[in-house]
């Protein structure tokens, strides 16, 4: 069975300004907890080519956008990792699905950046418990020899 790395990202602050209905991107202070994700990767995992996704929402786009921009990789947008807007088995069905597919078919590492709500129910079936991260926080979460386990986590980016 092979060895997998999720780091779960999620967006950073996102600018309100014309309300919190819209598919805004991010304020200044998200520009820079955005820039803070690029460099905590490559200081934490030098030789490492991740692929990454991201929920639809702009603010996770450009969450990830230094990061992609310092790999010269492109962003891959996955609608499983979108916040709850359809049924809650629909939703649940969306993340199992991500899950399944992390565990058996996965690249070795994986960055997805997703929403507030996403990565608690996420991380509540992958390692068992509910993990709240704060905008532009880290969470490492690693696969070896079929177990699950949280590796890392960080609420604010150095």
């Amino acid at each position: 069975m092979k060895d997998r790395k999720l780091i779960l990202v999620r967006h950073a602050h996102r600018n309100t300004t014309d309300g919190r209905e819209r598919d805004n991107g991010l304020s200044e202070k998200g520009r820079d907890q955005a820039k803070a994700v690029g460099r905590y990767f490559r200081e934490r995992f030098p030789k490492e080519t991740p692929i990454l996704l991201s929920s639809p929402k702009v603010r996770c786009i450009e969450t990830l956008l230094p990061l992609s921009d310092r790999l010269k990789i492109d962003v891959k947008i996955l609608e499983d990792l979108d916040e709850q807007n359809d049924s809650a088995a629909s939703y649940a069905r969306r993340i199992e699905k991500f899950y399944r597919w992390w565990k058996s078919r996965a690249p070795e590492t994986v960055v997805a950046c997703s929403h507030g709500d996403w990565i608690p129910a996420f991380t509540r079936l992958a390692i068992g418990t509910e993990v709240d991260m704060k905008k532009g926080g880290w969470l490492e979460i690693e696969s070896r020899d079929g177990a699950v386990k949280l590796r890392w986590l960080l609420q604010k980016l150095p």
